[in-house]
């Protein structure tokens, strides 16, 4: 079985013959990062973790103000004060068709390492400071060891939205 990923490089199998499951960077916004740099900071990042157990789902993990939806959060947020924030763990039936990187393959027993994560993360969310990019990168780093992917991402020419050689 081909692990879900990057098509140029195959992840070692662990000691029990699985494959370690693999790694992808969402955002969501209405600009465009590469033509507008303010967009990046109005993004809303996520990692989702995709198991080689389950191929037909997929975990998202974020980081976000517990009240999204209220305006008094939002402006606080906004003003650089810091608001009550809260991690999230869903399900989803396979991977965003855009805006959806891999990352690479995780270390083994990811999606534990991603729970322990989040029970450690300060849930006080404060905008350019501590919250979902930090969070995104944070997650990233401890699943695979590669620090400051979103930056990677914001600033790499070459680096293209690659759901599809992830899905094959």
């Amino acid at each position: 079985m081909r692990e879900h990923g990057k098509p140029c490089g195959q992840p070692r199998k662990s000691n029990n013959g699985d494959r370690p499951p693999s790694i992808c960077c969402s955002y969501t916004t209405k600009g465009d990062q590469r033509t507008c740099p303010v967009a990046h900071h109005l993004q809303h990042f996520m990692l989702i973790i995709k198991p080689s157990t389950t191929p037909s789902q997929a975990l998202v993990f974020d980081f976000q103000p517990r009240d999204p939806e209220d305006i008094y959060v939002a402006l606080s947020a906004l003003r650089g004060k810091s608001v009550p924030g809260i991690t999230r763990v869903r399900k989803i039936s396979g991977l965003p068709r855009s805006r959806c990187w891999f990352i690479d393959a995780t270390k083994p027993n990811a999606v534990e390492a991603a729970y322990e994560f989040n029970s450690n993360w300060k849930t006080d969310l404060r905008i350019g400071y501590h919250e979902c990019r930090h969070y995104t990168n944070g997650l990233a780093e401890v699943l695979t060891g590669k620090k400051n992917v979103l930056e990677r991402l914001r600033t790499d020419d070459q680096i293209k939205p690659d759901v599809q050689s992830s899905r094959t």
